[in-house]
């Protein structure tokens, strides 16, 4: 992308969206406690079976907070959401400096862990709402660019002060945390809206978006790919380890993909924003879930790095399509809960499917990657039925074979 390109591109930013994108990355850059819980909970002293426990209510209370922030926001609007659940993190992280019992340390954690998630829906439903319709999948990239950097920056920040001083991370992402919430309060005063009491009324409307099976039958497919692409924490580093390869490698792998899609996701959504949304949301499961299946041909270093990069450019092509769609389908006032939805299904894969790929390794040791196939083959089938246009799809807008609803 050029600098020409990537000016336009500024300059077409909604300026909430440019202020909830600063937000992001500046809460992001602070994470510190989900990213690095197994490690706070060891420098307390907890043993491992109780640090299990915590992972388990933290991923637990993360599929929670997803769907009750996409509820939330359809009652209380998106910026009352985000700005109760950031202040809420940022009390509740800042308790958590605090040494305390495991019982109440767990309970702090599944509080942040819900708090946490459940601005996520609210903050997609204002990128997807104030988006140019032509502009909406390099949106969500260039809000995803804001997460990515501001993840990987917190890597790097949390490693030097975790060494240091355990109390310092944690106010220090409890402050972070606060400046997102005082950030949230200058976006617009967006008063959700009363879906029963909105015109031309649906059966969508009417029963919300668990009784919209086109868009359930979406999330089947996009759980489905979250779930092999978790493999990457899950069955692949046991089979690297089985076949006598260094750990680092896949460590220095993961920081090479980081760096790919934020240095390309934006320019490839920009690149392919017209084209009807089914088509790059089918070679990013196709590409995603067939970088697993090459390994049906052993595990050799050619196909671990084949492999690696078939699902870092398939990211590019499915994340900022998959909230682009859930955008597009929304009915009005609803995006936050469609958005939601989505946040559960991806936050479901990705950490059960670590667990479900060890199981399936050990039924077989081509079974995972078999399964991967079949799971890239489902998502594509569905991708195609339930998104591919009918007619002619506009050339101007990426999801207009999507069924849309007047906002």
């Amino acid at each position: 992308m050029t600098r020409e390109a990537r000016y336009r591109l500024w300059k077409l930013v909604p300026w909430p969206v440019k202020l909830l994108t600063l937000g992001v990355l500046v809460n992001r850059a602070g994470g510190f406690v989900v990213v690095f819980l197994a490690l706070i909970l060891a420098a307390r002293g907890f043993p491992v079976w109780q640090i299990g426990v915590a992972l388990a209510l933290v991923g637990g209370f993360g599929i929670a907070g997803a769907a009750v922030g996409g509820a939330v926001a359809v009652r209380l609007g998106p910026r009352l959401t985000i700005v109760y659940s950031t202040g809420g993190c940022a009390i509740f992280t800042a308790l958590l400096a605090i040494r305390s019992s495991f019982a109440v340390t767990a309970a702090i954690l599944s509080v942040i862990s819900l708090f946490n998630r459940a601005y996520m829906p609210a903050s997609a439903a204002i990128v997807g709402r104030l988006a140019p319709p032509d502009q909406q999948a390099p949106m969500f990239a260039f809000y995803q660019l804001a997460v990515n950097l501001g993840t990987a920056g917190g890597a790097l920040v949390a490693g030097f002060v975790l060494a240091r001083s355990l109390t310092v991370l944690l106010l220090i992402d409890a402050a972070t945390t606060a400046v997102f919430t005082l950030a949230s309060l200058y976006l617009p005063d967006d008063r959700p809206v009363r879906v029963a009491d909105a015109g031309g009324e649906t059966g969508r409307r009417r029963g919300g978006v668990l009784r919209d099976y086109r868009y359930m039958t979406l999330c089947v497919a996009f759980g489905l790919i979250a779930l092999v692409y978790g493999q990457r924490s899950g069955v692949l580093p046991l089979v690297m380890k089985a076949h006598h390869y260094n750990l680092e490698l896949i460590g220095e792998l993961l920081s090479a993909n980081a760096i790919a899609v934020v240095l390309f996701e934006l320019p490839l959504a920009t690149l392919i924003r017209r084209r009807p949304a089914w088509l790059p949301l089918a070679i990013g499961a196709g590409l995603i879930c067939g970088g697993y299946a090459i390994y049906v041909f052993g595990v050799t270093l050619p196909t671990i790095f084949a492999g690696v990069g078939l699902w870092t450019i398939g990211e590019m092509f499915v994340t900022p399509f998959s909230s682009a769609t859930a955008s597009a389908m929304a009915p009005d006032g609803s995006a936050s809960a469609y958005q939601g939805m989505l946040q559960v299904v991806r936050t479901a894969g990705l950490t059960g499917g670590p667990a479900i790929g060890v199981f399936a390794y050990a039924a077989g040791q081509q079974v995972p990657w078999w399964g991967c196939a079949a799971a890239g083959a489902g998502a594509i089938a569905i991708f195609a039925s339930i998104l591919r246009p009918r007619h002619r799809a506009s050339r101007i807008d990426p999801a207009a074979d999507i069924e849309r609803v007047p906002r």
